[in-house]
């Protein structure tokens, strides 16, 4: 896109505070980070996020809008784990089954737990980024980064009280 990298699109856009739901830092707890990145409905726009990292679990899926998802194996290098949510989930397991340890989750909750204990042996950072579109699970991009957030701040809560 006009001669600008998708890594330095990355950068700037892991690094500029203020769009919710577009590489979205959420606070996280212990040493594992949370972003999200419910804007995200393409395999490219998820790529693009992703190439800002070299420690992540990807939490991705959806309603597939007709696009490619084998393009996404090119974060594979970046990735710890897969967490695969919602229609596009079997495919996306076949996709990323054979080269990171991956999970199928049923509902948000259970993604973010599934995905904090991949992270938790490297620390790695936990990046919502489905690279598709949300009206499998939720009314809109919106409601599905919400459920993310919330789902992190119960977690953090709990993790508080232990």
């Amino acid at each position: 896109a006009m001669g600008v990298s998708p890594y330095f699109i990355a950068e700037v856009l892991s690094s500029f505070e203020g769009l919710e739901h577009r590489m979205e830092n959420v606070s996280g707890f212990g040493p594992i980070r949370f972003f999200n990145d419910s804007k995200a409905t393409t395999p490219h726009a998820t790529i693009a996020a992703l190439n800002g990292f070299d420690n992540a679990v990807l939490i991705v899926g959806g309603r597939n809008k007709g696009l490619d998802l084998s393009a996404l194996l090119e974060v594979v290098p970046a990735l710890k784990g897969v967490v695969v949510i919602g229609e596009s989930g079997s495919t996306l397991v076949d996709l990323f089954g054979q080269t990171v340890p991956s999970a199928m989750a049923y509902s948000m909750k259970d993604a973010v737990e599934k995905a904090v204990r991949f992270a938790e042996p490297s620390a790695a950072d936990v990046v919502l980024s489905p690279a598709c579109a949300s009206f499998d699970w939720y009314a809109n991009y919106i409601e599905r980064g919400n459920d993310f957030k919330k789902v992190v701040h119960e977690l953090k809560a709990e993790q508080e009280l232990l």
